[in-house]
């Protein structure tokens, strides 16, 4: 359970540097400005990693756009 809180925790720490809100909620992340996130922090992350913070990013603006109907 601690790689998942790891990833959890990820997540929100990247969801605050998405763009504006769009006309259907929530813009998708950027991976730019997610590589030059994590190279300034000093992180490093495993291609499965980002491979699964992109998939929570689909849920989550799924979920957000699912509740918006």
């Amino acid at each position: 359970t601690t790689g998942i809180h790891y990833l959890a925790s990820l997540f929100w720490e990247v969801h605050y540097l998405r763009e504006q809100s769009t006309e259907l909620g929530v813009a998708p992340l950027n991976p730019t400005k997610l590589k030059h996130h994590f190279e300034l922090s000093g992180k490093r992350i495993s291609k499965w990693e980002h491979q699964v913070l992109m998939e929570m990013d689909l849920v989550y603006r799924a979920t957000v756009i699912d509740n918006y109907k």
